[in-house]
């Protein structure tokens, strides 16, 4: 299965391609690591089964998000 993240945030904007779970999750905890390292307030939601994630994380009052799904 292919999976797909994009980030909205500023410096972090992306929006990549996986080719298979264990690449995503990387990814995305990854990104997530970065945000909590700069001391940025995050909010998470993820789940193995189907894969999927959502990051909220606030930048200098604006709230910007990473999305995990699959492609379709």
């Amino acid at each position: 299965m292919e999976y797909e993240l994009k980030c909205n945030a500023p410096r972090y904007e992306r929006h990549r391609f996986y080719i298979n779970d264990y690449t995503a999750k990387r990814g995305f905890f990854s990104l997530l690591h970065r945000f909590e390292a700069q001391g940025y307030d995050v909010k998470t939601f993820f789940r193995s089964s189907p894969l999927r994630g959502q990051i909220q994380v606030e930048i200098d009052g604006f709230y910007y998000y990473v999305e995990l799904f699959k492609s379709k």
